[in-house]
């Protein structure tokens, strides 16, 4: 899908994020720099060996390395997860994978209140500890554990900072 605007999207999973590649244009050619196509066209004519062998040393890096993002391109999409997603960010830095690090439920979603608070992100007025569970953490593993003589539930692979 190619289009000028970020689009609006329903769904946030990785699925979407696997096809979602921000591509930056950052450079406008000034109204005095553009040239008309024909002349364009008679440019690239004149460098048209440089510009075959220029796509056959990509053709060759490719076979050998691969397709890789680039960087602006891994920047740009990251900082629009961010923007759709903010909750993503809280999820980088609180998210270890170590199943021996776990967070009380209450803990995490105080966390998260404090989080979202500290970075103006915007909650419903019914967000709460149930709401918290069953979208920001829904595909993080949980479930009751014995610390200190009282059962509570835990979040398993997170990690608060300190």
């Amino acid at each position: 899908m190619a289009v000028n605007q970020r689009p609006s999207l329903s769904v946030r999973d990785q699925a979407i994020w696997d096809r979602i590649h921000l591509i930056p244009f950052v450079v406008r050619i000034a109204d005095d720099k553009l040239v008309a196509q024909e002349q364009l066209l008679a440019l690239f004519h004149l460098e048209m060996s440089g510009i075959l062998n220029w796509a056959l040393e990509g053709c060759l890096k490719w076979q050998t390395e691969g397709l890789k993002k680039p960087e602006s391109v891994v920047e740009a999409t990251d900082e629009y997860k961010t923007d759709v997603g903010p909750t993503s960010l809280w999820i980088e830095t609180r998210y270890t994978g170590n199943q021996q690090h776990t967070v009380p439920t209450g803990l995490l979603f105080d966390d998260f209140i404090k989080f979202a608070r500290d970075n103006e992100i915007q909650l419903s007025e019914t967000f709460d500890a149930r709401r918290f569970g069953n979208t920001v953490m829904k595909k993080y593993k949980s479930k009751a554990r014995k610390l200190n003589g009282s059962v509570a539930k835990h979040y398993f692979g997170f990690r608060l900072p300190n």
